[in-house]
Formats: structure tokens, C-alpha cells, sequence
């Protein structure tokens, strides 16, 4: 009965998170936007790239819209580029 109970709980938990998780996945694509537009403000390309990519991930669990997404991916792409990462820029940049 304990095993049951324990097992409907953590079903009953995973479905109330799964509607949270996507304005969270939304925020933190927002923040870490933001880390990356400083980062490559102050030159800092490595933790652009890193931000962007993190955005990116987050955007695409959030369900951004896709002009949001296409952002996110441009930013992404242009981190790569500069990082000399070029397969992996043109791969996202197209």
C-alpha cells in the first residue's frame, strides 16, 4: 500500500510541475539572455557562448514562440562563430 501511495504521489507531483515548468523554462532563457548580452558586452565571448547555449536549451523546453527561439538560436550561433566553433555556428545558424 505504501509503495502505491508513494507512487501516485511522485505521478500526482511530476504533473503539477510539468505546467510550472515551462514559464520557468521561459524565465531562465530571459536570464540567461541577459548573462550573455553582459558577458559579450564585456568581451567575454566564452560565457556568451555558454549563456546563449543555455538560453537556447531553455527556450526550447519553455515552448518559446519561434521568432524567440530564432533569436535565441542567432545569438547561440554567433557566440559559436566567433568562438572559431564554425561547423557548429553554421549548423545552428541555419
Amino acid at each position: 500500500m505504501n509503495k502505491c501511495l508513494t507512487a501516485v504521489s511522485t505521478v500526482a507531483i511530476a504533473v503539477l510541475l510539468s505546467g510550472c515548468a515551462s514559464a520557468l523554462n521561459q524565465r531562465t532563457a530571459a536570464n540567461y539572455t541577459d548573462l550573455g548580452v553582459r558577458a559579450e558586452a564585456q568581451g567575454n565571448w566564452i560565457g556568451a557562448r555558454i549563456a546563449y547555449h543555455r538560453a537556447a536549451v531553455n527556450g526550447e523546453l519553455g515552448n518559446l514562440p519561434p521568432q524567440q527561439q530564432a533569436l535565441l538560436n542567432y545569438n547561440y550561433g554567433r557566440a559559436l562563430g566567433v568562438t572559431c566553433q564554425f561547423a557548429d555556428a553554421e549548423a545552428r545558424l541555419n
